[in-house]
C-alpha cells in the first residue's frame, strides 16, 4: 500500500468509525498526544488519548451522523504528511417528543500525520466550519443514543 493509499484509508476509517460509533477505533488513528480542535459550538480542544471518551459523550445527542469526505489534498514529506479534505457532516437529533431535527456542517479537516511503527497516525486535526444549515438542539431537549460497547 502506498503512503497516499494508507492515508486515504485512515481518512475513510475516521469518518466511518465516527458514524458507526466505533470511537476506540477512531482514537487508534491518532497519536496519544495528538492535538484535536473541533472549532465549532459544542466542539472541543483535546488530545488523542481523550478522543474516544469525548466522542462517546458528545455524539450521544445524535440519533445518527454521516460524514461525507471529499477528495483530499495529500502532501507527503518523508515520515510526515499533511492533508486537507472537505467534509459535509450531517447530524440528526431526535426531540423528546419524537420528531427529528437535522443540522449539516460544511467545512474542511486539516491533518498533520506521522509515520509510526503502527502505520500513519494523525498528530493534529483541525475542523474549520464554512457554513451550516439547520439547528443543533440543546442536549436537554433531545433523546440520547450512547454508543454500544464493542
Amino acid at each position: 500500500m502506498t503512503d497516499r493509499d494508507a492515508i486515504i484509508d485512515g481518512l475513510a476509517r475516521y469518518a466511518r468509525g465516527v458514524d458507526e460509533r466505533n470511537f476506540v477505533a477512531v482514537a487508534a488513528l491518532f497519536t496519544a498526544d495528538a492535538a484535536i480542535d473541533y472549532a465549532v459550538e459544542g466542539g472541543a480542544k483535546l488530545v488523542g488519548r481523550d478522543l474516544a471518551a469525548w466522542l462517546d459523550g458528545a455524539l450521544a445527542q445524535f440519533r445518527a451522523t454521516q460524514h461525507h469526505l471529499g477528495l483530499p489534498v495529500i502532501e507527503v514529506a518523508g515520515d510526515t504528511a499533511r492533508t486537507r479534505v472537505p467534509v459535509i457532516a450531517t447530524h440528526v437529533q431526535r426531540r423528546k417528543d419524537g420528531g427529528d431535527s437535522t443540522a449539516i456542517l460544511y467545512g474542511t479537516y486539516t491533518h498533520q500525520w506521522s509515520r509510526t511503527r503502527d502505520g500513519w497516525r494523525i498528530r493534529t486535526l483541525t475542523f474549520e466550519s464554512h457554513h451550516g444549515t439547520g439547528t443543533f438542539l440543546p442536549p436537554a431537549e433531545v433523546e440520547r443514543f450512547p454508543a454500544r460497547p464493542r
